[in-house]
């Protein structure tokens, strides 16, 4: 008898992972992204998202009056559930070549929502290289990527088993000026808010300074982010 092969899909992914519309996500998206993008200089903005899911963002950004929202998906169901609610969404078998066939300078910002840990390093690279094309001049690449070098970030990396390449900000930082992005930041994810976040917000200072302190006395590669995940923003000049 044949051993049948063994592989991690979707649909084994799914099979873990919660469902639904994740309203925790929203609020942490809601905290961290829609700051980035709500003073854009464009009267109307033309987003593309990658990835968008179950489509927390691009609800979130409807919700607060962003019209040209686009997305890019390879799964079916995330496409179809997502274009029945109205979405110009996409459905591909590679966001790579999706991206190709599309004109230079059409974008004034892309997102990829923990996308870019799910393909190995060089597809990473000529992703990020079609973004750097697709943006207009002065447009932004907004990412989130679980980080490894936050407290217990691998933790974060080794939960999803669709992960691949692994992130922290220095390698942020590298990838983006490779594709182009001479200009970068990134910034630790925080949390969204309420009575118990705030207690976590309070507490976890005195520890990531105390980890950082650490760092340095063993002369470990120095990080300034030690949340679990971390926020990347390259701009196009």
């Amino acid at each position: 008898m044949q051993t049948p092969k063994a592989e991690i899909t979707k649909t084994h992914y799914d099979s873990f992972a919660e469902g639904g519309n994740d309203a925790r996500k929203k609020a942490y998206l809601n905290k961290n992204i829609l700051p980035l993008i709500s003073k854009k200089p464009a009267e109307n903005p033309k987003f593309l998202e990658i990835g968008p899911g179950r489509g927390e963002l691009l609800e979130l950004l409807l919700a607060n009056g962003f019209q040209d929202l686009n997305a890019l998906e390879v799964c079916e169901k995330y496409a179809q559930d997502l274009i029945q609610k109205g979405f110009s969404v996409q459905l591909c078998q590679s966001v790579i070549e999706a991206c190709k066939v599309k004109q230079d300078s059409s974008f004034d910002t892309v997102f990829l929502i923990d996308i870019i840990e799910h393909l190995p390093m060089n597809e990473v690279l000529e992703l990020l290289a079609q973004i750097w094309r697709l943006l207009k001049p002065g447009g932004e690449i907004v990412i989130q990527v679980p980080n490894i070098s936050g407290l217990y970030g691998w933790n974060t990396f080794a939960a999803d088993p669709t992960h691949i390449t692994p992130f922290n900000e220095t390698r942020l930082k590298c990838c983006l000026k490779v594709a182009g992005f001479k200009n970068s930041e990134c910034k630790e994810l925080a949390l969204p808010g309420g009575l118990g976040d705030l207690v976590r917000t309070i507490l976890r200072k005195p520890i990531f300074l105390m980890h950082r302190f650490i760092m340095r006395c063993v002369g470990a590669n120095p990080v300034k982010i030690l949340t679990h995940n971390v926020i990347a923003i390259g701009k196009k000049s």
